[in-house]
């Protein structure tokens, strides 16, 4: 069982963000958590995850409880070893031993799981040449590169077979690159109407506008 004792919590040792709040969570058991904006929904999952000590937050009086073991001073990755993890909308956060939050592979998960055809087809290993072809493959395939050539603006990736090119790059470039997303583990494809391109770590979608937003895997993942 989860159990919240009556907690506050303070950000840098002055701001009292967090009073006397107590919450009990059996096993199997599933427990919202309401309230407006700015009550303290967020500290409260940030309390129990342990990842108020990176935003300079500390549990100052009461205690979190997991299975009868006292977590509330626990480093972020230390709770993640006992099985307890947050969930987002778009992904779920886990903790290195460093205390550095990443994305965990829901994209490869996520992917994993879709078997349409279009998905099949767009996670298939996609073989193309970044280079001109060497004189020998002009003649023949005989001990050259055959392979066509990618698109003049991708990005091709031999560790996954996979491109990246257009406004997927450029916002996968501008938003943590490889140690946010990890590699590409499908080609930019059309599902349902919708542009998409799975990765490790999430899914790409394009947006009636031209933005690129994040599919909600985290939701379809674990919400059920």
């Amino acid at each position: 069982m989860l159990s919240i004792n009556n907690i506050e919590v303070v950000y840098d040792r002055v701001i009292l963000v967090l009073k006397g709040v107590s919450i009990d969570v059996r096993e199997g058991a599933i427990t919202t958590l309401l309230g407006a904006n700015g009550a303290g929904k967020t500290t409260t999952l940030k309390a129990i995850s342990g990842v108020l000590r990176s935003e300079r937050g500390e549990v100052t009086k009461g205690a979190i409880e997991l299975a009868g073991r006292r977590i509330d001073g626990m480093r972020a990755h230390e709770v993640t070893k006992l099985g307890l993890v947050q969930v987002f909308e778009r992904g779920k956060l886990v903790w290195s031993p460093q205390g550095e939050p990443s994305l965990a592979l829901v994209g490869a998960e996520y992917a994993a799981r879709q078997h349409n055809p279009a998905t099949v087809a767009a996670r298939a290993a996609h073989a193309c040449r970044t280079s001109p072809p060497p004189p020998e493959a002009m003649v023949g395939p005989i001990a050259g590169d055959a392979r066509p050539a990618c698109l003049d603006d991708a990005a091709y990736f031999p560790e996954t077979q996979h491109t990246l090119r257009g406004a997927f790059a450029t916002f996968w470039a501008q938003h943590g690159g490889l140690a946010q997303f990890g590699y590409p583990i499908s080609e930019e494809f059309t599902l349902q109407g919708q542009v998409v391109q799975y990765f490790e770590r999430a899914r790409f979608e394009l947006g009636p506008r031209g933005e690129v937003r994040l599919t909600r895997v985290g939701a379809d993942l674990y919400g059920r």
